[in-house]
């Protein structure tokens, strides 16, 4: 922790009284004190504490939404398509449809554990690559 610690303080430190929210709460999610944060960032400890309060920060409940993010994505995807009228749809231009069907086409995809064909190519690459190994040019 302590080598960590000399590397975030020469990092951190050349942006005297100026940080991010993100280094606030990274620092914070390590398991370092608003004290310590607060001198690695070269700030006092009431500002990080007044930044991390503008975002509702606290270790708990980033870790809880962390363990149900994907739930809480299928609820607003769900609210958002029975938001979604055939009216609406019908008035869309074609580019429109034609990118929102292949946005949901790759999620769907992706939710039923099939790859799509970007990944499908990869992996061809990878396993080409393992059974025919380039020759070598000299």
């Amino acid at each position: 922790m302590k080598t960590y610690k000399k590397q975030l303080t020469k990092k951190l430190t050349t942006k005297k009284g100026k940080f991010s929210v993100e280094e606030a709460i990274a620092l914070c999610e390590r398991g370092m004190s608003l004290t310590e944060a607060a001198k690695l960032l070269g700030v006092s400890k009431q500002s990080v504490s007044k930044k991390l309060r503008r975002y509702n920060y606290s270790h708990e409940r980033l870790k809880s939404f962390k363990e149900s993010k994907a739930d809480l994505l299928a609820l607003l995807q769900s609210n958002i398509l029975q938001g979604v009228t055939q009216e609406e749809i019908k008035k869309a231009n074609l580019q429109q449809k034609m990118w929102a069907f292949g946005v949901a086409f790759d999620k769907e995809r992706l939710q039923r554990d099939l790859s799509t064909s970007n990944v499908s190519l990869f992996e061809k690459i990878v396993l080409n690559s393992h059974t025919n190994p380039r020759k070598r040019y000299t």
